[in-house]
């Protein structure tokens, strides 16, 4: 019985030895294997202080657990390891490795490209082009020009422009406007140091070798609008003297050679028709201004583009006089009006039962 005996070495040439428990040390193999049959270690820590060699030891196999027991198995699938630990993917031969336009491809079920190619980023044919409103040049079918339809409107500049739009944003009527109420104010005064004698015959006002000088210019560019035709024509004498006479007045037009008499009548040539404005019967002096509204489109076919030279007229049914030196000054003032409604409410003028 050697149980509690503390052997230091035992050699064992052969045979088997049961029952006994090492404690401490290690087990060491001068003679062959040793082998420990299955269930011989119950407990403890299996401690291996160099390689541990297996039965069949092949490069690229692991140990994998089966719930049993530990098993030599060599890694297949998508992946393989090598002797020093290096897992490597599998290829997948049906993609060539590089770089791809508009890229076609397939994944499977692992999110993996089995598929790649490069793709025409889409494509298309149009068979026929037609024109819709406002474009000319269709149906196109192979090739053509496709080009915006003109319209009823003048190419051209526009001052204070009225327009009409369509529903496709297209100017389809234009004409210059009146940039507001219209209204423009035209003064010429003259200071005349001589006494005019008024007689029979048309007189300018004031009586100066060159009248249309004096006249008001009105331009016909840009072109007037419908409503811009009204004119107020004043004009205003220093100290007259009737002697008991009529005085006559009329607007000269000097550009075209047409006239408006104190009614308001037109009429052609230089000689208006004669309606007296004034009269004074007992010989006084006195400062006057006499007042007329012209109607510019009694002119006709294109007087909104006519230019219009405007001055005044005078004569008296005898001898009269209006004294210039040291009293005043003789004004002519022209105010260009709009037409408006009776009922508008914008400035301008209205015309009752006139010539």
């Amino acid at each position: 019985d050697v149980s509690s005996v503390i052997i230091p070495t035992v050699d064992i040439n052969g045979g088997d030895i049961s029952g006994v428990t090492i404690s401490g040390g290690s087990i060491t193999s001068g003679f062959g294997a040793i082998d420990i049959g299955t269930a011989a270690i119950d407990c403890g820590d299996l401690t291996i202080s160099s390689k541990l060699i297996m039965p069949d030891v092949t490069s690229g196999k692991i140990l994998i657990g089966d719930d049993t027991s530990y098993e030599e198995v060599a890694m297949s699938g998508d992946a393989t390891i090598a002797s020093n630990g290096v897992l490597t993917l599998a290829d997948i031969s049906t993609v060539t490795p590089g770089s791809y336009t508009n890229a076609d491809i397939t994944v499977d079920a692992k999110g993996r490209l089995t598929a790649a190619s490069s793709g025409s980023g889409g494509s298309g044919t149009v068979t026929s082009v037609a024109t819709g409103t406002g474009l000319t040049g269709g149906t196109i079918s192979t090739s053509g020009t496709i080009s915006l339809a003109n319209t009823t409107v003048t190419a051209g500049s526009y001052t204070n422009a009225d327009i009409t739009v369509d529903a496709q944003g297209r100017l389809t009527l234009a004409s210059n406007g009146s940039g507001g109420s219209g209204q423009k104010i035209h003064v010429r005064v003259s200071y005349n140091a001589a006494t005019q004698v008024l007689s029979t015959g048309w007189q300018h006002l004031p009586h100066v070798s060159t009248p249309a000088d004096r006249a008001v210019y009105l331009s016909g560019s840009p072109a007037r609008s419908s409503t811009q035709k009204y004119c107020l024509c004043e004009v205003t004498l220093p100290r007259m003297r009737p002697y008991s006479k009529l005085i006559y007045f009329a607007i000269q037009d000097y550009e075209n050679n047409k006239y408006w008499d104190a009614r308001g009548g037109f009429g052609n040539g230089s000689t208006p028709v004669a309606y007296a404005g004034h009269y004074d019967d007992n010989n006084n002096q006195n400062t006057m201004t006499w007042k007329i509204v012209i109607d510019l489109s009694d002119y006709g076919t294109g007087w909104q583009t006519a230019t219009f030279k405007l001055g005044a007229k005078i004569k008296a049914s005898g001898t009269a006089y209006i004294y210039g030196n040291g009293t005043g000054q003789y004004i002519f003032k022209v105010t260009e009006l709009d037409s408006v409604g009776a009922t508008s409410g914008t400035p301008g003028c209205i015309r009752y039962g006139v010539p």
